[in-house]
């Protein structure tokens, strides 16, 4: 039984790795289906769909796959399972060798050097498992995400940032798969600084917002801010809002984010106004910035003009990271309008603003332009 759960497990991973290979074993079933090498990959992919649906693998298939092993000396399965059954019982070195044994009788194969990097890097052979891993990237581009836990695992340990620095230099299409895996975690801020080339763009835009993305949830603010300046160019004032006419469209936090959705549409127009359309069928944030304002009393203005003000709209302000609303006012009517706005000592490291809509319980469209939109301290504060 604990054979078969052993096998079981192996031809799991070896099927999530593989299946990257891009191979298609029903065709080759078609033409020989009792072959060794069809029946191995046919049922290897067998055993993924059954691992991906939550079901248990079937005893007989494990058997099938085992007969199918001794009818094929060269296939590198056996050897993969006689690598991990070694690495369970704590022996590392019988297990290196099956490991090399199964990438000797397939270099291309995945699968070995996936658990060869594995166990290079385990066993503080790093140099021997970077170059695994460099491999991959050559080999298969498409298991870059499965191979990128394993290198930010490894980059996080003591003197290894330089060698991974070094790796990711020379093999390029490792840097996005790798600092988005760092990137989930504010306390690798300072790896990603140290990892990261300098190449941003839009290749670069979803690491980036999540890592700002982690840096606010963990209150971190003014180093997200700083690492936001580097990602957009960006040397904004920390304590004025940003971009007050909606022309520079750069990244959130700390530049609009605008909603563009089923709920609702805010965008720029010219003359530095911003169109906003609030459907009135859910509540929705149609406009926020992140703020950085020091203690004190400020006065947000703005003109509202155009199409159809309603209560259902309105600005909001609220202290991070606790979330307290310290400012609110409804766009009930057009015209020039003031917000109030005390900025506390205490408790309200950052600020949201927020331009945001409440359903009303019968649904009303709400349309409004806004214009001249001001943040200043109030004068003699």
């Amino acid at each position: 039984m604990l054979a078969a759960l052993l096998v079981a497990f192996i031809v799991v991973l070896v099927t999530v790795i593989e299946a990257f290979a891009g191979r298609e074993p029903s065709k080759a079933a078609a033409i020989w289906p009792g072959h060794p090498k069809v029946v191995l990959e046919s049922g290897l992919a067998e055993v993924g769909a059954t691992a991906d649906a939550g079901r248990a693998v079937d005893l007989a298939l494990t058997g099938r796959l085992i007969s199918a092993s001794k009818r094929a000396p060269l296939a590198q399965e056996p050897f993969l399972v006689r690598g991990v059954e070694a690495q369970m019982s704590g022996d590392e070195e019988t297990a290196l060798r099956a490991f090399l044994a199964a990438r000797q009788r397939n270099p291309r194969a995945v699968a070995a050097r996936y658990f060869l990097a594995d166990l290079y890097l385990r066993t503080g052979q790093a140099r021997a498992g970077l170059a695994e891993i460099s491999s991959l990237a050559r080999l298969v581009p498409e298991s870059l995400p499965k191979v990128a836990p394993y290198l930010a695992a490894f980059a996080k340990t003591p003197r290894a940032a330089s060698q991974v620095k070094a790796m990711v230099e020379t093999q390029p299409q490792l840097e996005m798969a790798l600092l988005n895996e760092l990137a989930g975690d504010a306390r690798n801020a300072e790896l990603i600084g140290y990892l990261w080339s300098g190449r941003g763009g839009e290749e670069a835009r979803p690491w980036q917002a999540r890592l700002l993305n982690a840096l606010v949830e963990a209150a971190r603010f003014d180093q997200a801010r700083t690492a936001w300046g580097r990602f957009t160019g960006i040397a904004a004032p920390r304590d004025q809002l940003f971009d007050s006419d909606f022309g520079a469209q750069a990244m959130a936090p700390f530049g609009w984010q605008l909603a563009s959705g089923p709920a609702g549409v805010a965008e720029p127009q010219d003359g530095g106004r911003l169109h906003v359309l609030f459907y009135g069928r859910e509540d929705a944030v149609l406009a926020s910035q992140l703020l950085t304002l020091p203690a004190g009393r400020y006065r947000l203005s703005m003109t509202v003009g155009g199409g159809s003000p309603a209560k259902a709209l309105a600005w909001t302000v609220r202290c991070l990271p606790a979330s307290n609303v310290i400012a609110t006012s409804q766009l009930a009517r057009a015209g020039a309008m003031v917000v109030p706005l005390a900025v506390p000592g205490s408790g309200c490291e950052a600020q949201r603003l927020e331009l945001a809509g409440t359903a009303p319980e019968f649904p009303q469209q709400a349309e409004v332009r806004i214009s001249e939109l001001r943040l200043e301290p109030e004068t003699g504060r």
